[in-house]
């Protein structure tokens, strides 16, 4: 029963430690779960990351787009420079010559004039765009740190909470390990003062068991040895009446033969006196043999009662061997009770120890947690730190390039515009030049035909 009890109280430790092992790992489960949901927030930063990439590509390659429409209308006016001076030269007359370039020259110049303001608004469009992106950006890089700081104070958060569960779960844990074992040594106490009071009663019971069947069979060998000593008695004198009946016996028989020997040579009557004698001496001896049977009798009676008398003491020494083993058995059952208790106190100890080390592992895994977290924490700020610097290098980077793309585009158009406005002016000025020449000769050889 005690051990049965033993094992019981180990069972509901066990079961104890189980909850709280659960109770360990459901809370090792929330934080991966927030781990996770910390990994999906830097996952969300990088895809917000990769959309600011990607539009600042997008930006860049409408950028080449519009320089590349460019480049068609720098060939488009090329060849409508070459129609032109196609035109200058299958012109007849100097006014539809003059018409023509003045013509020309006006809508290029309009043409210039458009093509330098749409180049000026998509610039400004441009600058505009590199603006806004540069603004959001900003915006971004200080919504950065507010997001930083909001994760950070969640971690904070969180781990208070967890620190200040495990201390709750730990000193309840240490409260009811307290309260059980209490429970369990005062069970023990009262549980070994009961096994000693029911054998001090059972002892005392036996022991007066034992004393009233000593003194009931001390009774007995008592009446049985007076009636032993009354029947020895009896036999005694018996026996001496027996002793002294076969000395009268004898004597008679020998007077008898004597008279017999007397006798021998009397008459015939005194053979019918000696036959009467013989019956006489023949019933003496029948009644001699009959007590002898009666005292034969009564020593197998003797007999019978003496063997009684031994199966009884044998039985009372089978009953105080019995009574011994049963005192024995008790005193065995007594010291293995003991030896239980002692076992369950060995029990406690090692469920103390190992309760101990469940302690101490959990100690161990709450600071190697801890620790986990502190390094999630750090490789997380290192990771959102080195992102935010990658992601200002790339974005300045990015920016320079495209502000050096843009300059150096300017300065291509600019160039380009100035190298044709020179040329354009120079042909115009050698057209001029070459319509007077033309006019000059006409006119003299007009006045020459004149």
């Amino acid at each position: 029963m005690e051990t049965g009890q033993g094992q019981g109280e180990r069972q509901k430790l066990n079961k104890m430690l189980e909850e709280l092992i659960k109770e360990e790992q459901e809370q090792n489960s929330e934080l991966q779960r927030s781990n996770k949901n910390w990994e999906e927030e830097v996952k969300q930063l990088k895809k917000v990351v990769a959309d600011k990439d990607k539009e600042l590509s997008m930006a860049i390659k409408r950028q080449r787009m519009r320089t590349v429409g460019y480049v068609d209308d720098l060939n488009q006016l090329s060849s409508t420079k070459a129609e032109l001076e196609a035109s200058k030269e299958y012109a007849p007359l100097k006014a539809e010559r003059g018409q023509e370039l003045d013509e020309v020259q006006e809508s290029h110049q309009e043409k210039l004039s458009d093509m330098e303001e749409n180049f000026r608004t998509a610039i400004s469009g441009e600058q505009l765009y590199c603006w806004q992106e540069i603004s959001n950006e900003e915006n971004f890089r200080k919504q950065l740190p507010e997001q930083e700081r909001k994760i950070n104070e969640e971690l904070r958060l969180k781990e208070e909470q967890v620190r200040q569960q495990l201390s709750v779960n730990e000193e309840s844990f240490k409260q009811k390990l307290s309260e059980e074992l209490m429970k369990f040594k005062q069970e023990l106490a009262e549980q070994d003062e009961a096994i000693r009071r029911q054998l001090l009663h059972k002892d005392q019971m036996l022991q007066k068991m034992l004393s009233e069947v000593c003194q009931q069979w001390e009774g007995r060998a008592q009446q049985w040895s007076e009636r032993q000593k009354q029947m020895e008695e009896m036999l005694e004198q018996k026996e001496k009446a027996r002793e002294e009946e076969e000395e009268t016996y004898k004597q008679e028989t020998q007077r008898l033969q004597q008279e017999l020997r007397k006798l021998q040579d009397d008459s015939a009557e005194e053979k019918k006196k000696q036959h009467k004698v013989l019956e006489k001496l023949r019933k003496e001896a029948e009644d001699h043999r009959r007590e002898l049977k009666e005292v034969v009798l009564i020593r197998s009676e003797l007999q019978r009662s003496a063997t009684n008398y031994d199966e009884v003491v044998n039985q009372l020494r089978k009953g105080l061997a019995n009574k011994d083993v049963e005192l024995i058995t008790a005193i065995a059952k007594y010291q293995m009770k003991t030896f239980a208790y002692s076992n369950t106190v060995d029990q406690l100890q090692s469920t103390r120890a190992e309760l101990d080390e469940a302690s101490r592992e959990y100690t161990a895994l709450k600071e190697e947690h801890l620790k986990l977290l502190e390094e999630l924490q750090e490789s997380h700020q290192r990771q959102l730190f080195d992102m935010e610097d990658k992601f200002k290098k790339e974005i300045y980077e990015e920016h320079e390039k495209g502000l050096q793309k843009k300059s150096s585009i300017e300065k291509y158009f600019r160039k380009q515009l100035l190298e044709e406005e020179r040329k354009f002016s120079q042909e115009l000025r050698l057209k001029e030049e070459q319509i007077k020449l033309e006019l000059l000769m006409n006119e003299e050889s007009q006045e020459d035909v004149d």
